[in-house]
């Protein structure tokens, strides 16, 4: 148990490919981690580089970087749950707007509440929403 809590903080983000990808490094070896049950907009989708920035400045100057791998995905990333200073990043990315639940790999919806997201007054869009410009938008 001491050991994994070591490997934790040696962990650091060298690099956040968009809003829903980012690489950790650990004594030199690099994992790319693509972040559980959400989604984030594409290359070809507006707001890409607004989500990527986000999630650039939630991991900037982490002082611990974990993640809970998932599953690997069809391009190599290991699918994770990932937490910076003990924030769960995945959920602080929808919470913010700058990604939507991924409904489709949605395991615990309930979970999300649990880590502190608040959902009152959110809906959350689909893909196709967000290429004509939506993330989340606050219900009136």
């Amino acid at each position: 148990m001491m050991i994994e809590a070591l490997i934790a903080l040696a962990l650091v983000v060298v690099g956040v490919s968009d809003g829903d990808t980012l690489t950790v490094q650990d004594d030199g070896v690099k994992t790319v981690l693509r972040l559980a049950e959400i989604d984030a907009p594409e290359r070809t989708q507006p707001y890409l580089q607004v989500s990527r920035r986000n999630l650039e400045a939630l991991c900037r100057h982490a002082k611990t970087v974990e993640f809970t791998p998932v599953d690997t995905d069809r391009y190599g990333r290991t699918v994770a749950h990932v937490r910076r200073d003990g924030v769960h990043v995945n959920w602080r990315q929808v919470e913010e707007g700058f990604a939507w639940c991924f409904t489709r790999y949605l395991k615990q919806p309930g979970r999300m509440l649990a880590a502190g997201t608040s959902l009152t007054g959110l809906v959350v869009t689909t893909k196709s929403a967000c290429a004509s410009g939506g993330f989340l938008s606050h219900a009136s």
